[in-house]
């Protein structure tokens, strides 16, 4: 018997005997690890409502959607010498004084991953913006070799959702 098993909704971890769900970003960041490690959970039960291959993979897919909005707005660049919080209001602020403000306003600063706030210029603020442009670019092809793999596994509920930026 495997640690997880996968569910409809998430996978049931069973040595703390919780659902974990792609929202439970320390509990799901386990599970992948623990798929990376090469594991494989045991499959859905057989006595599961829907055990159609297309019920499982549009399962698959919602879940591969959830995480990759997750990742999307959780998460973290490098640039301009700093780590930065990718969340959605930093990246609002960044476009917004980027295309707004050039140049941008004398000590015009925002806060860095610890929550120090670093003054910038506008090459500051353009590397920043390539940052996160390079980050969104990189979750979607993730994102998209998944979806493929999802739609071609006759399992799809068992294809690891891993392979995301930090």
């Amino acid at each position: 018997m495997a640690r997880y098993q996968i569910q409809l909704a998430g996978v049931f971890d069973t040595l703390t005997a919780a659902l974990v769900l792609p929202s439970n970003y320390v509990a799901w960041t386990e599970y992948q690890a623990w798929l990376t490690a090469g594991n494989v959970p045991d499959p859905l039960p057989v006595d599961d409502p829907y055990p159609t291959v297309a019920l499982q993979r549009t399962e698959a897919l919602a879940r591969l959607e959830a995480l990759r909005m997750h990742i999307t707005e959780h998460g973290t660049i490098t640039a301009a010498g700093h780590t930065w919080k990718s969340t959605p209001i930093f990246w609002l602020a960044v476009l917004t004084f980027r295309v707004t403000y050039p140049p941008i306003p004398p000590g015009f600063a925002l806060p860095d991953a610890l929550g120090v706030q670093v003054t910038l210029n506008n090459a500051d603020l353009s590397a920043i913006g390539a940052a996160l442009a390079d980050r969104a670019l990189t979750v979607f092809n993730v994102a998209a070799t998944l979806r493929t793999a999802i739609n071609a596994s006759a399992t799809p509920l068992t294809v690891p959702l891993v392979g995301w930026p930090p």
